[in-house]
């Protein structure tokens, strides 16, 4: 580099100056300078090639030997090399060739794209000798593909890698479904259910899938079989707080679960009536609770009989609290409307005659 450095500054020192340059010289530095644009191009064409089969890898190693292609490029393509082509075509030598400029900068996309994907090939090497689990080497090694999209040698690894990764599987499956590992074969499952390469066997898959549906319903079956239990309990003991708790997690479980087994319609059959029961007190308590709150409130007797039929629905008892508060604002509302009669009639009565006394005046003849 520090050659073609000294190289460069001769050019512009000879285009300075106001003497005429030595022939010999002039043709000699030309044919330097020459000689490296060509030799630089013929490395830009290599790497343009290799560029274009997708060896994105290859062209940055080409790139790289020293020395480094892009610094020479950056050290040819300098702002006098027109007014030189220029200077020598006078003298009658024939002009340097231009840099391929546009092979460099191409090349100059491929560094920033690369530098992702040297990170994803360091650490899969790593994993490589660190005999790091099949499913995780192929992670990366997805991730590398799809970086360096075209480079047919990943596809070739990926297939590879796959074909043992899917060896394993039916291993572990047969394992997990012995040991009823039911979250090894949710992540057998998942993993089946990915994008490869090499189609998963669909027998595989359906019996993977097979084994997760049995051991959910099984696990699910056991739960809510539990949570059955609990829920009549609650009821026998008429703790209306933890029913309702209950009934919260058995609708979440029942959710979960869409297939259906003998043992399971057993089970919603044994718990229908609790759930009703306790959704029946949910409502008769909120019932109550209204009530509660419009005895403190201005309402009409209309209206607050309305909530009291509501609360005391199916003939249900309320609290005697409630009962006697309730009462007690009855009594008030009717002798409220009872003395709201009395004074519209005697308002009535004292509109009439006064009338009548107007009548009278205006109609007496001695007035």
């Amino acid at each position: 580099m520090a050659d073609l450095y000294e190289m460069i500054e001769q050019v512009q020192v000879m285009l300075a100056s106001s003497q005429n340059p030595n022939k010999e010289q002039l043709k000699g530095l030309h044919s330097e300078l020459d000689g490296e644009i060509r030799k630089a191009n013929k490395r830009l064409r290599e790497c343009d090639a290799l560029l274009a089969n997708g060896h994105r890898s290859e062209a940055i190693q080409l790139a790289e030997q020293e020395p480094e292609l892009l610094d020479v490029v950056s050290v040819l393509d300098f702002a006098e090399l027109p007014e030189w082509n220029d200077f020598v075509a006078e003298l009658g030598l024939n002009v340097t060739p231009e840099l391929h400029i546009d092979i460099a900068s191409d090349l100059n996309r491929a560094y920033s794209e690369d530098a992702p994907l040297e990170t994803h090939l360091r650490r899969f090497r790593l994993y490589s000798l660190a005999r790091a689990p099949l499913r995780s080497r192929i992670g990366i090694l997805k991730k590398i593909r799809r970086l360096d999209e075209g480079n047919p040698v990943w596809d070739v690894d990926l297939r590879k890698y796959e074909e043992a990764r899917l060896r394993q599987i039916k291993d572990e499956f047969r394992d997990a479904d012995h040991e009823n590992d039911v979250n090894k074969l949710r992540e057998l499952a998942a993993e089946v259910r990915g994008k490869w390469l090499i189609e998963p066997n669909r027998q595989l898959i359906n019996r993977i899938n097979q084994s997760v549906r049995s051991l959910n319903l099984m696990h699910v079956t056991e739960r809510l079989s539990e949570v059955a239990r609990k829920l009549l309990q609650a009821r026998e003991d008429g703790d209306l707080e933890w029913a309702l708790e209950l009934a919260e997690e058995w609708d979440s479980l029942n959710r979960s679960c869409s297939d259906a087994s003998v043992e399971l319609d057993e089970l919603r059959a044994t718990v229908r009536q609790t759930l009703n029961w306790a959704q029946q007190q949910q409502v008769h308590h909120e019932n109550i609770d209204r009530l509660r709150r419009s005895l403190s409130s201005s309402m009409s007797l209309t209206e607050l009989r309305n909530r009291y039929l509501a609360a005391r629905e199916n003939n249900r008892d309320l609290p005697e609290d409630l009962q006697r508060e309730y009462d007690a604002a009855i009594l008030n509302l009717n002798r409220r409307n009872r003395n709201r009669k009395v004074i519209l009639i005697c308002g009535g009565v004292l509109l009439l005659l006064v009338a009548g006394g107007v009548v009278w005046y205006l109609w007496d003849p001695g007035t």
